[in-house]
């Protein structure tokens, strides 16, 4: 049974450091589908384009939610709040 591990690729469009190491961890992962479920989860007030191009281009078969809000706004309900879970959008995630 493999493990469902959940990715928020929120920093993608920034092609910075942390947003290549998201890239290539997750096409890392999808090269693992006996052992790991992947799904991803996005958000982006302005740069949901460039999200949705990398999952059709890169893994077009992933399930994944990119959620139309800006970053900041996000970080707080998530990190902060601790409010809106991932799971809430992608199901039940081992990681």
């Amino acid at each position: 049974m493999p493990l469902h591990v959940g990715v928020d690729i929120s920093s993608i469009p920034y092609n910075r450091g942390v947003s290549r190491y998201t890239a290539n961890l997750v096409r890392a992962l999808h090269k693992q589908k006996e052992k790991v479920a992947l799904r991803l989860i996005g958000v982006s007030g302005r740069q949901q384009d460039i999200l949705r191009a990398f999952i059709r281009n890169e893994l077009p078969n992933v399930p994944s939610k990119i959620l139309p809000y800006p970053v900041k706004i996000m970080d707080i309900v998530w990190n902060r709040l601790h409010l809106l879970s991932p799971e809430l959008f992608l199901g039940k995630l081992d990681v």
